[in-house]
């Protein structure tokens, strides 16, 4: 199998929420809040930041409620740490595993010829062989898909969000604790029918015409801290995959975070935690589920 970087993967998630909205979307600054949340249960507090897995320089300095709040931690949180030496090839050997065609099959022999034209016409367009995408089962040619497009609009890793505070932290020699394992993310696919892997490509290659649009949009949202326009974003998004691909990618993890963030409070620990801003907004938020577990919820 061709080599996957790590950063194509460990933006892939962030993406499948992302992406797929068709829906024309309004920009506009409309507060000085940011994606951060504070949540306490009267006596201890954490804080909560909305993260952009890849993004521009512009994004920086982050406003100073945002780093003061990560100056108080003890400990940062993020979803997976792609700073770990092992993250990458743990990363290859489970795509390979789940994500790859065995060696007597690829992917013309399950998609039409419409759909395998379309992926490799965008393929050459980005300067990659025609046929490249062949290997790779439709879940994994959507993730790619999605990846790469973003990767062509200027948007890097060194950027993000998540990435800017690994590095803080290791100046810090602050503790990085990882939410999800490169295995439970992969494992978000693994039981995906044929058809509904094929709709999510689908879907992906559609998106791809509008792909600047959205991503404008959404990193307006995000500095502008309008969680209100960002919800109606992602539940566009989340709306347009099928049910079991919606509750594995958006509800049950947000559900097994929110779980955990209550231990930390619990616990009295310092944490900083950063994960995609999508999982921030929508009635199934990570903040719905902490909510009704009585713990106060406040944007900043």
């Amino acid at each position: 199998m061709k080599s996957i970087t790590q950063k194509i993967f460990c933006t892939a998630l962030l993406l499948i929420c992302f992406s797929c909205s068709q829906a024309p979307v309004v920009k506009k600054e409309v507060s000085q809040r940011s994606f951060l949340w504070s949540v306490n249960n009267a006596k201890d507090t954490l804080w909560l930041l909305g993260s952009i897995h890849l993004g521009r320089e512009e994004l920086y300095p982050l406003a100073p409620n945002i780093e003061k709040a990560f100056a108080i931690s003890q400990e940062l949180a993020v979803e997976m740490n792609i700073e770990e030496d092992n993250t990458a090839h743990e990363v290859n050997l489970l795509l390979q595993k789940q994500g790859v065609f065995p060696p007597d099959s690829n992917a013309a022999m399950v998609l039409d010829a419409q759909t395998l034209e379309k992926v490799d016409s965008i393929c050459e367009s980005w300067g990659l062989p025609v046929g490249y995408m062949h290997q790779f089962r439709p879940w994994l040619m959507a993730v790619q898909l999605s990846a790469l497009g973003v990767e062509t609009l200027g948007l890097d890793p060194h950027w993000g969000i998540d990435v800017h505070f690994m590095r803080r932290a290791q100046q810090r020699d602050m503790p990085v604790l990882a939410l999800e394992s490169a295995k439970s993310q992969v494992e978000v696919f693994k039981d995906l029918d044929q058809d509904e892997e094929i709709e999510y490509l689908q879907q992906t290659l559609l998106e791809l015409d509008d792909l600047e649009n959205q991503v404008d949009s959404m990193l307006c949202f995000w500095r502008s801290g309008d969680t209100l326009g960002m919800e109606k974003f992602v539940l566009n998004s989340i709306d347009s995959v099928g049910d079991n691909l919606k509750n594995k990618i958006y509800t049950q993890r947000n559900i097994k975070m929110a779980q955990q963030i209550s231990r930390w409070i619990k616990e009295k620990r310092k944490v900083f935690v950063v994960v995609g801003a999508a999982h921030f907004v929508g009635p199934q938020s990570i903040l719905h589920y902490l909510r009704k577990e009585n713990l106060e919820v406040k944007q900043h």
